[in-house]
């Protein structure tokens, strides 16, 4: 699953421990389907619900703390225009 997918499950509403839950099959199946050549027989490593759940809060972190940058910035720049008019 891309970034764009775990964000996009988030935001139809799943909690973040669904859309872990979801990465995590996901993941394991393509590792599965990698391990049935028998070159490949013991690459791969399967996630587990704790390193599944980190790598979508990661996501969802940077996801949030880019809308809150963008919102303070923001409201910075509305507090100095008020504070020019005031003078």
């Amino acid at each position: 699953m891309t970034e764009e997918q775990i964000l996009q499950l988030w935001l139809k509403g799943y909690d973040k421990y669904k859309v872990a839950k979801i990465y995590q099959i996901t993941y394991n199946n393509t590792i599965k389907i990698i391990r049935l050549d028998l070159r490949n027989r013991n690459s791969g490593k399967l996630l587990t619900n704790y390193e599944a759940l980190a790598v979508v809060e990661r996501i969802i972190y940077k996801r949030t703390i880019k809308n809150i940058v963008f919102f303070s910035n923001n409201m910075y720049t509305i507090s100095i225009k008020n504070k020019e008019k005031n003078i």
